[in-house]
């Protein structure tokens, strides 16, 4: 049953590898131990960062590892130390945060035993005296409330330095520019066209578009600032959600819209709306027997209906998982309801099994003769 829940962007994080070289005397800021129990600002966002960065569309060009301008020591008796780099558009991040958690989660952030450090001008980290274990480490984007965490453990060794592989951090300041979010699109004058403004350094872009069913309608890369919607996705008026990332030419992730875009269409002769008939919102029913009726939707190849207690404790009817209720049949009886408060809804779905319109949920009670 739709719930009309956005989609979230699935972030990707690309890690490098890379040799790290010795120097000399470190010219870093010093990394800082704590103890925290607490959780993090509502504010704050965790986001995952995968190891497979999406390969781009020209040959890569490999930005060489920058020689260590500073000598890293060995690490105090049973504990270990760790150096890592952080980068942005392959290129230094310079004070970047980094935390490295040794009881992190994704929702309640960094708990436990907790380090922190800012990078220098060459984008490196250095942490000392850790405890040895396993660690989770996060980098912030850019003074926001946003954290990046890898889901691969940082293994700290007794008496060991650990070189962590690069970090590729992104940026959140990609803005869409139309449509206005959450505007309506007039079908009329033309297929909608999303654009957004042209990133620096963008090699291309990466756009989804998903229905307000959350369905997989568009996923692709352009190399323009632009796409316009065609037979891609089934247009009707409906609320649908974009999104956009920047990549460069080494397929590295660079920025990206910071909250999901919305637009609406209209105009198109179809509707992602079913019209409920009877029960109505509302509505008292006498007697025990009930029949639901519904509009047929032009988009629907079948129908799935639920009709369940209010507090959802007791299914009522749902031929979901079973017999397809074909686009020819609307309506549907039930006999022996007791009386209660009740709620029903009908989903239409297309032959490929993507929903494409709903009635929402209708509230209505059943009263005794």
């Amino acid at each position: 049953m739709n719930k009309n829940l956005i989609r979230q962007a699935i972030v990707l994080f690309s890690l490098l590898a890379s040799q790290l070289a010795c120097g000399a005397q470190p010219a870093l800021p010093p990394a800082t131990e704590s103890a925290s129990t607490a959780s993090p600002s509502p504010t704050m966002t965790f986001v995952p960062a995968t190891a497979t960065p999406l390969p781009p569309t020209a040959t890569s060009t490999v930005i060489p590892t920058p020689t260590l301008s500073f000598e890293v020591p060995a690490p105090a008796s049973g504990k270990g130390t760790l150096v890592g780099n952080i980068l942005w558009n392959s290129q230094p991040a310079v004070k970047s945060q980094v935390k490295l958690c040794g009881d992190f989660h994704f929702y309640y952030g960094c708990k436990g035993l907790e380090y922190s450090a800012l990078t220098d001008e060459q984008g490196y980290y250095l942490i000392e005296n850790i405890k040895p274990g396993e660690y989770t480490l996060l980098a912030n984007l850019f003074g926001t409330s946003w954290y990046l965490y890898s889901e691969e453990k940082v293994n700290i060794k007794t008496d060991k330095v650990s070189f962590e592989k690069p970090f590729h951090l992104y940026k959140l300041d990609l803005e869409p520019v139309s449509p206005a979010n959450a505007k309506a699109v007039d079908i009329t004058k033309g297929a909608p066209v999303l654009e957004w403004k042209e990133y620096p350094n963008a090699a291309y872009y990466e756009i989804a578009v998903d229905t307000y069913f959350l369905n997989d309608a568009i996923h692709e890369r352009v190399v323009t600032n632009s796409f316009t919607l065609t037979d891609d996705i089934q247009i009707s008026d409906c609320d649908f959600t974009w999104f956009v990332i920047a990549y460069n030419e080494d397929g590295v992730r660079i920025s990206q819209f910071e909250n999901v875009a919305e637009f609406s269409i209209a105009n198109t002769g179809v509707s992602c709306s079913i019209l409920p008939i009877s029960p109505k919102e509302d509505e008292k029913v006498t007697g025990g027997q009930v029949t639901v009726l519904w509009e047929p939707n032009s988009l629907a190849e079948y129908y799935v209906v639920y009709f369940v207690t209010e507090d959802q404790s007791s299914d009522i009817f749902s031929n979901r998982g079973g017999a397809k209720m074909d686009k020819n049949t609307t309506s549907f009886s039930m006999s022996n309801v007791s009386a209660g408060r009740y709620v029903w809804a009908v989903d239409a779905y297309d032959a490929s099994g993507n929903q494409v319109a709903t009635s929402g949920l209708i509230y209505f009670s059943v009263t005794n003769p």
